[in-house]
């Protein structure tokens, strides 16, 4: 149960959330919840930190008495408690090898929440809104440093910050420090990851959606900054798994104590329906001519490319993908139905407009939702955007007015709005253009797909008809096989593209 001044109703799934925080947390380890987006990983973590702070001291003299069981080193599968627990990085990068920290009482150390910029006012809101009696400090802005930081409580930054006043956040010792969407530090080699390695906390979480995006080694880097050790080094852990996918049922047994992830299906029966729609769309005439000339200028490049013929194809990629969505992309004076993809999307336009419904639009080009935005004024249609460019405030009051009915239509960056966004009063989502990683896609698609929603979920996501749209299908089901030979039962697979696959891509 949440401590007494927690105001708010935890579903049961959330409830053994917070149990697994404390649990962990009890020992001097950390863990990752990696459940689906919109299950609610920031109440589950507001829940465990409220009950941090109000402890009693009889709540806290049982914990200090809990002892660590013991981790299985990952390279000898040796038990014992000595090196487990987050530990400071040494200069070397190593970690010390002190003995597990004493249990920090809450009001002598503060907690840390380290997250996207976007996500700052989700927290900030949402602590308020959950629980009001816990001291929240934002480390944001220019005067943060005339503020300067609090002995206890809650404090939330950003990555950029953590690194940029490592100096100042890193002179505290905190008793508990969370990573929200932390696959943005799945490159454990960034100044921001080995900034957050070198931080000083009896326990790190890591809260993520998509604990694996591109490669296996994603997965390391997040298990490795909230139970070092556990599974070796980055390098023993690629020679031990990567290219052994039988290992990984292995690898799901040794992970699982710090490992926890809930999909929808698993816990939110209640939740409505989510109908997916794949539309592949013809090209327009002179679309086609110049897809079909930059293919083949492509073809020839790969032929004559040696060892770094991923390097020579990238910008071929990216120019056959934009074509495949309009062939005008980035030019002020095109006409959007020059693209069959966006005569499709009129009708589907026209359509949400004549009912009841609200849509997020997705692309993961600018100039794409320039085209979209143009076809909008055309129609009449006012509509909100969010992109790179939109200010925090300004992104904060769109989402507010979108919330409360104030338009109809969201159009949105992939990057820059696919994260830290509630918009559940949208029931139709639409994708103008697939992304090579699944995983982003799906993220985007739960801004909708969450607690709160009450109609059925309408997904399109629209392909243009024989170009390399269709083949990005492929490899996101080689991606999807990869994550799901980790969280679940299936067969893995690499997300590498080989030579061979890109001959297929561009067939």
């Amino acid at each position: 149960m949440p401590a007494q001044g927690f105001r708010g109703e935890l579903r049961s799934y959330q409830k053994t959330g917070v149990d697994f925080f404390r649990s962990l947390y009890a020992v001097g380890v950390g863990g990752v919840l990696a459940d689906e987006m919109g299950l609610g990983k920031t109440v589950q973590a507001l829940a465990f930190l409220h009950g941090l702070f109000c402890a009693t001291p009889e709540e806290k003299e049982g914990q200090q008495k809990s002892r660590d069981p013991g981790i299985a080193d990952a390279e000898t599968g040796v038990v014992g408690g000595k090196n487990s627990g987050h530990r400071k990085q040494t200069k070397s990068g190593g970690r010390k090898s002190s003995e597990m920290p004493t249990l920090l009482s809450p009001a002598s150390a503060p907690m840390l929440v380290v997250c996207p910029v976007s996500a700052i006012s989700v927290w900030t809101r949402e602590a308020r809104r959950f629980c009001p009696s816990l001291p929240v400090t934002v480390w944001h802005g220019t005067g943060r440093k005339q503020t300067g930081l609090p002995e206890s409580g809650l404090i939330l930054t950003t990555y950029a910050l953590l690194h940029r006043d490592s100096k100042i956040l890193g002179s505290r010792r905190y008793s508990v420090i969370f990573v929200d969407e932390a696959q943005n530090v799945r490159n454990a080699r960034t100044a921001v990851a080995r900034s957050l390695r070198a931080m000083d906390a009896r326990s790190v979480f890591c809260l993520t959606g998509t604990p694996l995006e591109n490669h296996l080694v994603d997965f390391w880097s997040l298990m490795d900054l909230s139970v070092p050790g556990l599974l070796g080094t980055r390098q023993s852990f690629l020679r031990r798994f990567d290219s052994n996918p039988d290992r990984l049922a292995y690898l799901r047994k040794l992970t699982a104590p710090f490992l926890l992830r809930r999909t929808k299906d698993q816990v939110i029966r209640e939740l409505p329906d989510k109908t997916e729609i794949e539309s592949f769309l013809p090209m327009e005439k002179r679309q086609a001519i110049i897809y079909e000339s930059v293919r083949e200028e492509a073809v020839q490049r790969l032929e004559e490319a040696g060892k770094e013929y991923m390097m020579r194809m990238l910008p071929y990629l990216m120019r056959l993908r934009r074509i495949a969505c309009h062939p005008d992309t980035g030019k002020d004076n095109c006409d959007p139905l020059d693209s069959g993809k966006f005569a499709y999307l009129k009708e589907l336009l026209l359509e949400i407009e004549s009912g009841d419904s609200a849509a997020l639009i997705f692309s993961q080009f600018t100039d794409v939702l320039n085209i979209a935005e143009k076809m909008l004024d055309s129609l009449g249609f006012p509509f909100f955007r969010i992109d790179g460019s939109t200010s925090r405030a300004k992104r904060e009051k769109q989402v507010d007015l979108f919330q409360s009915g104030e338009r109809s239509f969201f159009l949105i960056s992939l990057k820059a709005g696919g994260t830290a966004l509630t918009l559940h009063r949208a029931d139709r989502v639409i994708h103008l253009d697939p992304w090579w990683n699944p995983a982003a896609q799906s993220q985007a698609t739960d801004r909708a797909h969450r607690i709160g929603q009450k109609k059925r979920l309408f997904v399109y996501r629209l392909f243009s008809k024989d170009t390399v749209e269709e083949r990005v299908l492929e490899l996101q089901t080689k991606k999807k096989a990869l994550f799901n030979s980790l969280f679940a039962e299936d067969a893995s697979a690499t997300s590498t593209i080989s030579r061979e696959e890109l001959i297929r891509i561009l067939q």
